[in-house]
């Protein structure tokens, strides 16, 4: 398990800069889809936060939140990630 995990943590910085690509070019799908993602698989690899993240910006998305209130939490998503890499717990 914690190869996988690994392993998926390592792909987290690729699908932080999916999004973040999405955002620039206003592709809400594309938010939605990989926000849906990560609350599906974040508490499969012990990081429940990455879960609760992916809820909240996918429901923020099907809201219709103006796009400009997703680069806040990208940089939450990408403090996320950092702290997974670094080993160290989310919830």
């Amino acid at each position: 398990m914690r190869a996988l995990r690994e392993g998926f943590v390592a792909g987290l910085p690729e699908r932080l800069a999916t999004m973040r690509a999405a955002l620039c070019a206003e592709d809400r799908a594309t938010l939605q889809h990989e926000a849906h993602r990560l609350a599906g698989t974040g508490v499969s690899y012990g990081l429940p936060g990455l879960t609760t993240w992916g809820r909240e910006v996918e429901r923020k998305v099907k809201g219709g939140a103006p796009l400009a209130a997703f680069a806040e939490d990208l940089e939450t998503l990408s403090a996320i990630i950092a702290a997974a890499v670094r080993g160290e717990s989310i919830g």
